[in-house]
């Protein structure tokens, strides 16, 4: 949408007859945005959120890189929900890190977890709900990874995605990919597994 919008307002300003100097400063401010775009975007496709054999990390392009230990966890389901506000932020014990205002998973944390935000703001978590882009490949990755040192609380969450999968429709565009949160395999294979099934 930047590049059109650079295009659209060149044409414009030489249609009014604007000076040289004022077009040339406009299309670089329009061309660094460009930039910033397309670094915030390869941002979010080379961090993607990942399951680990030791922690699960819910990250955010290069803004957010949450670790979050496995012994700390004691649930993990899947919740749409397709009006959350803002990317990153903090609801009283809830963190929320979103992806074109939804999020489908919730993870349950045992006790508070200290998070820093963006522009190193501090906050203590009990609930972390995010995006991915394929939520039961994640579960399962959860689950395949978890073995026997999950207890009960995984047999509960399985329970509700079944629940919820039954209950929940698909989105409305079953084919939409937010280029946002894919989850890898582990923490070596991060990139590996990024938009496909684990």
């Amino acid at each position: 949408m930047s590049i059109v919008e650079l295009v659209v307002v060149e044409i414009l300003l030489r249609a009014v007859g604007a000076p040289a100097p004022l077009r040339y400063a406009i299309l670089i401010v329009d061309a660094y945005g460009v930039l910033i775009a397309l670094a915030v975007i390869a941002a979010t496709v080379t961090r993607p959120h990942v399951i680990g054999p030791d922690e699960v990390r819910v990250r955010s392009a290069a803004f957010l890189d949450v670790r979050v230990p496995r012994r700390l966890v004691t649930g993990v389901r899947m919740v749409r929900n397709y009006n959350e506000q803002g990317t990153i932020r903090v609801d009283g014990d809830v963190l929320i890190v979103s992806a074109i205002a939804q999020t489908n998973l919730v993870v349950e944390l045992a006790e508070p977890l200290r998070v820093v935000r963006p522009l190193g703001r501090l906050a203590h978590v009990r609930t972390i709900r995010f995006f991915a882009d394929d939520p039961v490949a994640a579960l399962s990755a959860w689950s395949t990874r978890c073995g026997t040192t999950c207890g009960p609380h995984w047999r509960r969450a399985e329970l509700r995605r079944d629940q919820q999968k039954a209950l929940i429709p698909d989105p409305v565009w079953p084919g939409l990919r937010a280029p946002v949160s894919g989850f890898g395999g582990d923490v070596e294979e991060g990139l590996a597994g990024w938009g496909k099934d684990v």
